[in-house]
């Protein structure tokens, strides 16, 4: 069952249907949406296997404990990550 609307508004109602042509309709929005998902699983993972920049600047952040540098600051969250795990 395909359906095509437009999103109800103030002046026109939803659609009224019944139970069974409700959960046709709701199937194939579930398909839809687990199609969306793949699609955006598979986005994420083409992004998160771009190649990185090596970072040339040196960058000074100011934190608790006085001036870091990019590589400090990498530093303490990996200590903590594992810290943690």
């Amino acid at each position: 069952m395909s359906t095509t609307r437009n999103a109800a508004t103030p002046t026109e109602p939803h659609n009224v249907v019944s139970r069974e042509q409700w959960l046709a309709a709701r199937r194939e929005l579930l398909a839809k949406e687990k199609e969306f998902t793949r699609q955006y699983d598979a986005l994420t993972a083409l992004e998160r296997d771009l190649p990185w920049v090596k970072v040339e600047k040196e960058y000074v952040f100011d934190a608790p404990q006085g001036k870091l540098t990019l590589s400090d600051r990498s530093a303490a969250a990996a200590s903590f990550s594992s810290s943690i795990s």
